[in-house]
């Protein structure tokens, strides 16, 4: 974002190397006309990034409140500061943006500094009333005083979370379900609600499915182990335009009550199912293959078997990802004969077969079934072979985005030459704990740097934009290696 204490601050310093008036005069008008374009510049913006690791907040946010009449979405980056200052940070921006603010997101690295307080919704209650958004902030803090107060005087809330975070052991002795239905009741334009690890009843979501019915578009569940399958049910039957929901880790979930949620909400465009373990080939049959809106399934862990997969591959006919993850009832050498014919197969992006027994062949068809595809996810696949990497780098069609290789022992028992590495199509390469991947080679090490050299001397003409090393331990100077031109992402975890 442009600054004026900064172009200023360059223009003093250039003002030390000027000796003649002529040069003055004429620096004096730049600087005017460049003054005059950044003012311009700020009257228009609409969207500002805030980073509390770098930036001067209270100078920047007095700045944008002078300069930028129109801004009204406002995002808090960095996660450095206290807890205390940051409520500061958010009740100084409400105060002199929100006459015009509509959204006031975190973003950044995940920290306990993310609930909002009694005092700073306070402050959002009287001065941000046209607020719409409140993305990576959770109300678990508030009290039900508080929580009504905020929801009555921004009616046009889209969202609202109550996901805990780290800290799952702490209830919510402040919040009842009295108070978040009467909030849920103000908001006429809520479409997300988050309960993600909350310690919450069925009788709290059959209030909040009743009070947001049509106009609830996504809710997550994650983690919600005290609910069952009637808070499933509930949603079912009163949320009749919902278009994701989140049930990973959901034991409760059954075959009965998938089966409902699919005939009850059928413009589901993304649904995770992920380790809901007491699910049979009954919820796929006779619910999930029934969405013909469905984008994004998740069926992580699942209980799923051929038969399963055999209905989803008939049905679901705009599916673009697909999670099969430890799915263990999946027979590896029938997954791509099943998937080979599917309704979807020109409309696949996303696939991810991670922790199952699949081989080489299996990649060679999927390359060849799917021409849309460009993520690929192979973590812990110990069938795999260099003939992988090899089939994805021949596959001229596939212009890949991201690749994920982890823990393929077999990969890198002999050293990678530089034409089996994806390097033609691939955009994202991931290659975690390669320590691990060469211990049936005595001299892993060496690998594990050939591998390296490889990559450094094949992309600098290539698209490959990131590479993830997480994991990598003791080997030394690894980092040296990666000289890529071009490279915009290198995460070295605990290198």
């Amino acid at each position: 974002m442009l600054s004026l204490e900064i172009l200023n601050d360059t223009l003093r310093d250039v003002c030390k190397y000027i000796g003649s008036t002529k040069d003055i005069i004429a620096l004096a008008t730049c600087s005017r006309e460049l003054n005059k374009f950044v003012k311009q510049y700020h009257a228009m913006l609409t969207s500002a990034t805030l980073d509390l690791d770098y930036d001067n907040y209270e100078s920047t946010i007095k700045f944008l409140s002078y300069f930028s009449p129109r801004l009204k979405d406002l995002t808090i980056s960095g996660g450095h500061k206290s807890n205390s200052e940051l409520q500061r940070v958010v009740s100084m921006a409400a105060k002199r943006l929100g006459k015009s603010l509509e959204s006031i997101n975190r973003s950044g690295q995940s920290t306990n500094f993310n609930s909002l307080t009694r005092s700073t919704s306070k402050t959002l209650s009287c001065h941000a009333l046209r607020l719409k958004r409140l993305d990576g902030w959770v109300l678990n803090d508030l009290d039900d005083e508080h929580l009504i107060a905020l929801t009555k005087s921004c009616p046009n809330l889209q969202n609202l979370n109550f996901s805990r975070l780290e800290n799952l052991n702490l209830l919510y002795p402040n919040v009842s379900s009295w108070g978040i239905r009467v909030a849920t009741g103000y908001l006429s334009q809520l479409s997300e609600i988050d309960f993600s690890f909350c310690s919450i009843d069925d009788e709290m979501i059959d209030l909040v499915a009743k009070s947001t019915a049509s106009r609830l578009k996504h809710i997550h569940l994650m983690g919600c182990w005290t609910l069952t399958s009637g808070a499933i049910q509930s949603i079912a039957r009163y949320c009749k335009e919902l278009e994701s929901i989140s049930l990973f880790e959901m034991d409760s979930a059954t075959d009965e009550s998938i089966i409902a949620l699919s005939r009850g909400c059928k413009k589901l465009i993304a649904l995770d199912l992920g380790s809901c373990i007491d699910l049979s080939d009954n919820a796929f049959i006779f619910g999930v293959s029934k969405l013909q809106y469905l984008r994004d399934l998740s069926v992580f862990h699942c209980r799923i078997t051929d038969n399963g997969l055999k209905a989803l591959s008939k049905g679901c006919p705009q599916l673009t990802a697909l999670d099969l993850t430890s799915c263990r009832g999946l027979n590896p050498k029938n997954i791509m004969n099943i998937l080979h014919c599917a309704s979807w197969t020109s409309n696949i992006e996303e696939i991810d077969f991670s922790e199952l027994l699949i081989d080489d062949c299996t990649i060679w068809i999927a390359l060849h079934t799917f021409p849309s595809l460009n993520t690929l996810r192979l973590a812990n696949c110990p069938n795999l072979t260099e003939k992988t990497i090899k089939y994805i780098s021949n596959a001229r069609r596939h212009r890949m985005e991201s690749l994920t290789i982890k823990q393929e022992e077999r990969i890198s028992t002999s050293p990678v030459t530089s034409a089996s590495l994806p390097t033609n199509s691939v955009g994202s390469l991931t290659i975690d704990d390669l320590n691990s991947f060469s211990k049936a080679d005595s001299e892993g090490e060496a690998s594990l740097l050939l591998q390296m050299h490889a990559i450094k001397m094949t992309l600098p003409t290539q698209r490959l934009k990131a590479i993830d090393l997480s994991c990598c331990c003791g080997i030394p100077d690894v980092e040296k290696l990666i000289t890529l031109q071009g490279l915009e992402d290198l995460i070295m975890t605990e290198v």
